[in-house]
C-alpha cells in the first residue's frame, strides 16, 4: 500500500525515447570500480574484448577484469625482467586474438595459458608498435616510420610500406579516414596522409601546421582531432576547417583534451578536469558529462584519459587518474535517496509516502516521511526542500488552487500550502469528529481531486469537498456490512472513480452520493494493489499471485512470474506494469495479448526492494515508489 510507513525510496523510471524526445539528451548512470574494489586509482588505457571482458593498463600493471573480479599480470620486459611496460593500444583482430602494443613490444594474449607470448620480427627481434589499424585480411601496424602488415593467411607479418623518409615520425596514433587513406599522428603531434594503395603521403598544409593527437573519423566521413589546448576540430576531406569546439565559443568543458573516440555516432571527448564532452556531430550539440559535488549521479572523476565503447555501445568505459575505472551506461532510471537538508540533489528523507503532479506542469511534488514536502523539477532534475514542513508526515498531495496545494499530514490534519512560499495554513473542517478521524485514527487520510472543482476526503465516512463554496458533504456506503478503512485511488473511466483497500475494490459516480463495492474478498489483506486497465479491466495483485477482474468475475493468471507480484499499474499506452516482491524486475504485460509477457523492462542487481508502488503521472513517464527491508 502507497501510505504504509516504512523506508521508501524514491525511483523514477522513465523511457529512453520519451526522454530524448523531451530533452533531446540521454541520461548515464555511472559505476566507479576503485581502490575499494582493488583497482588502482590510475588507469591509463582500457579495452573491452567481444566477450565483454575488460583489459586495463594502470599504474600496477595489466589488469583483467570480468566483471567480478581483477586478475593482476606480471609481464617482464625481455630486457630487463621489471615489468615497467606501458601500453599503447589493444586489438582485437578478426579471429579474436588480443594484440597488446607495449612499450616493450607486441604482446600476444594466450587464452588456454592465461599469459602473454611476445611477438617478434623473423629474425627474432622484438616489434615496438605505437599503432595498429584492423584491415579485411589482416592488421597493419605502425612501426617507428613503417607500415608492417600482418596476414590472417600467411600467419606472417611483412614490411607494407615506408610512410615517411624522416626518423624522427614514430608513428602514435593510426586511424583510416576511406579504405585508401590513412591519418597518422607522430609522438610530436604531427599529422600526414597516407594512400595505402599509391604508397605515397597525400599533401594537406591545413593538417601538417597543427599539433594534433588523438584522431577519429565520424559516420559523415569528417576527420576529428584533439589540439591539446586547444579543443577538438571538424576537418572536411580537402582540408577545411569545418567546425572547432572550445569553451570560448561552444559549452565545451575544457581546452585540455586527452583523448577522442567515435560511439554511438557520437563524438566522446575526455578531458584533464573538464569531464566528458559528447558532441553531436550531425548538429554541434554537447552534453557534458562533468562530477558536481554532492550529487552522486553525475561523473565521478573529471579526469578522462581514455574512453572506450563496446560494439554495441552499451557498455562505455572510462579509464581515469585518480578515479579508476568507470562505467557509464544509458540510464533508464534514476534514483533520488536523502541528502543534506537543502542540497537539491536528492530528497530531504529517504521515505517517500505520495507523489503528485499538476496538468502541464514540470514539477513533481514529493511527500516524506518526516521529511516534508519535496519538489522535483524533472527539467533540471533538481530537488527544493521546504524548511516550513520539516518533521511532517506527508501522507497525500492534491491540487486545491492555483497557487495552493491541499495535504494530508499524518496526525496533524489537512494543511493548505503555498507552492511559491511554502507556508502553510490549516485547512478548518466543520465537522469535528471528522478533524478528530483525521488526527487520531492512526490511518492516512489521502486525497483526490474529483474534479476541477471538488476534492475527496477518503476518511471514513468519505467526504466530499466542494472548493469554490467550501462547502462539504459525506457520502454514504451503499453496503454499510462491507468497511471501507484506509482508501487509495485506482483510477478513473469516463463515469466512475474507483478505489480499493485490502480487501475491497470501490467505484464513485462523479457528482454521485454512495460508494457502490465492485469486487470484494472474505481474505483479509487479500489486495496488495490495484489497477483499471483502458478496457475497463481491475488488475489485481492479491496474496496469492495477479488476477484480472471484468464483469463480475475475478481470474488468476496462472504464472510463476507473479506469485511475488506485489504491484500493479495500467498505462494510458495499454500496458501492464507488475513488480514483483524480491527479485526487483518490471514486468510488462500488452493487455492486446493479454497474458504474454513481451518484455523484461529492468533488473536491478541489487536486491534491497521489497514492493515497488507505481504512479502514471503523465507524458507516458512512470514513477516508483519502493519499500526498502
Amino acid at each position: 500500500m502507497k501510505n504504509t510507513l516504512q523506508n521508501i525510496l524514491l525511483l523514477i523510471i522513465v523511457s529512453i525515447s520519451i526522454c530524448n524526445k523531451l530533452s533531446g539528451r540521454n541520461s548515464y548512470s555511472f559505476t566507479q570500480i576503485g581502490l575499494r574494489q582493488g583497482m588502482p586509482s590510475y588507469v591509463n588505457y582500457v579495452f573491452e574484448e567481444s566477450n565483454g571482458v575488460v583489459w586495463l593498463d594502470t599504474s600496477n600493471g595489466i589488469i583483467r577484469y570480468d566483471g567480478l573480479e581483477l586478475k593482476h599480470y606480471f609481464v617482464p620486459s625481455l630486457e630487463t625482467g621489471v615489468s615497467n611496460q606501458r601500453i599503447f593500444q589493444i586489438v582485437e583482430d578478426n579471429e579474436r586474438q588480443l594484440w597488446f602494443l607495449t612499450t616493450n613490444g607486441v604482446l600476444l594474449y594466450s587464452k588456454q595459458k592465461d599469459d602473454f607470448l611476445p611477438y617478434y620480427f623473423e629474425n627474432k627481434q622484438s616489434m615496438v608498435a605505437g599503432a595498429v589499424c584492423k584491415t579485411e585480411d589482416g592488421l597493419l601496424f605502425g612501426v617507428n616510420n613503417k607500415l608492417y602488415k600482418y596476414s590472417y593467411k600467411t600467419k606472417s607479418l611483412e614490411l607494407f610500406s615506408e610512410i615517411s623518409n624522416k626518423a624522427d615520425f614514430s608513428i602514435k596514433r593510426m586511424i583510416f579516414w576511406d579504405n585508401n587513406t590513412l591519418v597518422c599522428s607522430n609522438r610530436n603531434n604531427k599529422v600526414i596522409l597516407y594512400d595505402i594503395k599509391k604508397n605515397e603521403i597525400i599533401k594537406n598544409p591545413s593538417l601538417e601546421k597543427n599539433n594534433y593527437s588523438d584522431l577519429c573519423v565520424d559516420n559523415e566521413g569528417f576527420l576529428w582531432v584533439t589540439d591539446y589546448n586547444n579543443g577538438v576540430k571538424k576537418i572536411a576531406k580537402d582540408g577545411t576547417l569545418v567546425s572547432e569546439y572550445t569553451p570560448q565559443n561552444s559549452t565545451f568543458s575544457s581546452e585540455l583534451v586527452l583523448c577522442m573516440t567515435l560511439i554511438n555516432d557520437r563524438i566522446w571527448v575526455g578531458t584533464d578536469g573538464g569531464g566528458v564532452n559528447i558532441i553531436n556531430p550531425k548538429n554541434g550539440n554537447i552534453q557534458v558529462l562533468k562530477h558536481e559535488s554532492g550529487n552522486i549521479h553525475t561523473l565521478p572523476v573529471n579526469t578522462i584519459l581514455n574512453i572506450h565503447g563496446s560494439g554495441n555501445g552499451n557498455n562505455i568505459w572510462l579509464a581515469t587518474t585518480r578515479g579508476g575505472l568507470v562505467n557509464a551506461r544509458l540510464s533508464y532510471m534514476i534514483t533520488y535517496s536523502s541528502v543534506a537538508l537543502g542540497n537539491n540533489n536528492g530528497l530531504s528523507e529517504n521515505t517517500v509516502l505520495t507523489l503528485f503532479q499538476e496538468a502541464d506542469s514540470d514539477y513533481i511534488w514529493i511527500g516524506t516521511d518526516g521529511g516534508g514536502i519535496n519538489r522535483l523539477d524533472e527539467k533540471n532534475n533538481t530537488i527544493k526542500h521546504y524548511p516550513t514542513t520539516w518533521g511532517d508526515k506527508i501522507v497525500s498531495i492534491c491540487k486545491y488552487s492555483s497557487t495552493e496545494l491541499l495535504v494530508s499530514i499524518f496526525s496533524k490534519g489537512l494543511f493548505f500550502f503555498n507552492k511559491e512560499t511554502g507556508v502553510k495554513r490549516s485547512f478548518k473542517l466543520t465537522q469535528d469528529k471528522l478533524s478528530d478521524y483525521i488526527k487520531y485514527s492512526r490511518l492516512s487520510t489521502n486525497l483526490y481531486n474529483e474534479t476541477e472543482s471538488s476534492i475527496l476526503l477518503l476518511t471514513n465516512p468519505v467526504v466530499r469537498y466542494n472548493i469554490p463554496t467550501g462547502k462539504s458533504e459525506e457520502l454514504i456506503n451503499a453496503n454499510p456490512k462491507i468497511p471501507l478503512r484506509m482508501m487509495c485511488y485506482i483510477g478513473r473511466d469516463s463515469l466512475y472513480s474507483y478505489f480499493y483497500n485490502t480487501q475491497t475494490i470501490f467505484r464513485i459516480q462523479k457528482d454521485g452520493k454512495h460508494i457502490h463495492s465492485v469486487f470484494h474478498s472474505d481474505t483479509t489483506y487479500f489486495i496488495n494493489s490495484a489497477s483499471i486497465a483502458c478496457n475497463g479491466v481491475l488488475w489485481i495483485v492479491g496474496r496469492k499471485g495477479l488476477y484480472t477482474f471484468k464483469n463480475g468475475e475475478l481470474s488468476q493468471i496462472k504464472s510463476s512470474l507473479f506469485k511475488e507480484a506485489k504491484s500493479v499499474l495500467c498505462d494510458e499506452r495499454g500496458r501492464v506494469w507488475i513488480g514483483p516482491d524480491r527479485n526487483f524486475s518490471l514486468i510488462i504485460l500488452q493487455i492486446r495479448s493479454l497474458y504474454c509477457m513481451v518484455s523484461l523492462m529492468a533488473c536491478l542487481k541489487t536486491n534491497t526492494c521489497k514492493n515497488l508502488n507505481f504512479y502514471l503521472i503523465r507524458n507516458g513517464f512512470i514513477w516508483e515508489e519502493s519499500m526498502a527491508y
